[in-house]
């Protein structure tokens, strides 16, 4: 063997998953390994690795390592339109698997590791043993994940975990009384159920008669018999005051003591508290007092997840970012009656 090739120092390719939170974890690593005397080829999708070197300084912040770090690019073949659809990681898998092959098979004698995001972890290690170069995983844990971890040790102390052998876990859900609120959590009511997990789903004396009276769903969730169970939530309101802009307010005040209450009552038995995110205010810090672990859960409409589909389109339009002056309307409500509006102009 050639002694200069020797006497290089070891090769690592790195291969990220094209998305913001992977492609920025490996890059942390790749400085590590870069600033530990390494070289590094950092292996990104065509559309990822324009945006790098177009819209932030890493080329210049990995200068500094010349010689030691290098991009190369896949070209994964999709079409920008194709990178906003739900099946986008299937696509993409499908699309580099040959492409990785082909850039393994050409580097074969230059790389001494690869070390490739868990989400290329099914068609990678398969590539790699077939050329015959090691291959590690990286984890790209997000904070959620870390801090899940961290609760781990708390959660056995208070004897949350393990799970009661004989007892399946018992979940509370608790929906702010709107209809796309209740519907959204209904519809995870039914997964956990499916899972086999217990379900107890408080809802306002009010939401419980128009589910029961207006809707199936009773009937619908009795198939899950002894798994999920409706509990009533009395919120001290009037049906008038329901109809005024001051509702959601005044429910949270309401809701807050009598939420508490039934936490108290059912301790023993709740392993873990999923609530609607326009009740999270009140709802972590009764938790917590109780010492009951919780978890939000944003419901999300047709709209909002429209309006975040439309967000590449609007960009690539040059829609946004706004250029200029934009006008702006404030709207608040001044009485029952009223509404109040504002126009104001932004730069």
């Amino acid at each position: 063997m050639n002694s200069n090739v020797e006497n290089l120092p070891p090769h690592v390719l790195l291969f990220p998953f094209p998305a913001h939170s992977h492609v920025h974890s490996l890059l942390k690593l790749a400085e590590l390994l870069c600033h530990g005397g390494l070289r590094v080829t950092f292996l990104v999708a065509d559309q990822t690795h324009s945006r790098l070197v177009n819209d932030t300084a890493v080329r210049s912040h990995f200068d500094r390592y010349s010689g030691r770090f290098r991009f190369q690019n896949l070209h994964d073949g999709l079409l920008p339109k194709d990178r906003i659809v739900p099946e986008f990681p299937v696509s993409f898998l499908e699309a580099a698997k040959p492409r990785f092959e082909d850039v393994l098979v050409a580097g074969k004698s230059s790389i001494t590791c690869i070390i490739v995001d868990v989400m290329m972890l099914s068609f990678a290690v398969d590539v790699a043993g077939q050329v015959g170069v090691p291959i590690m995983c990286h984890p790209n844990s997000c904070p959620s994940d870390l801090w899940a971890v961290r609760c781990v040790p708390k959660l056995i102390e208070a004897g949350e975990i393990p799970f009661q052998e004989n007892l399946p876990p018992h979940v509370l859900l608790f929906p702010f009384p709107a209809h796309s609120h209740v519907h959204s959590l209904l519809k995870l009511a039914e997964l956990l159920c499916h899972g086999g997990l217990c379900v107890t789903f408080l809802v306002t004396d009010q939401t419980h008669s128009l589910l029961v009276n207006d809707t199936a769903v009773r009937s619908h969730f009795d198939r899950y018999s002894g798994r999920f169970r409706f509990q009533n939530l009395h919120d001290g309101l009037l049906p008038k005051d329901r109809t005024v802009p001051e509702f959601p307010s005044s429910f949270l005040e309401a809701a807050m003591p009598r939420f508490k209450d039934l936490l108290v009552a059912g301790k023993s038995s709740i392993t873990c508290i999923i609530v609607d995110i326009m009740v999270v205010s009140f709802a972590v810090d009764v938790a917590e007092q109780i010492g009951v672990p919780i978890m939000c859960h944003p419901s999300s409409c047709p709209s909002d997840l429209w309006a975040v589909r439309c967000v590449p389109k609007l960009i690539e339009a040059g829609e946004i970012p706004f250029q200029g002056m934009v006008l702006c309307f404030v709207f608040w409500p001044q009485d029952s009656n009223n509404i109040g509006m504002e126009t104001t102009l932004v730069n």
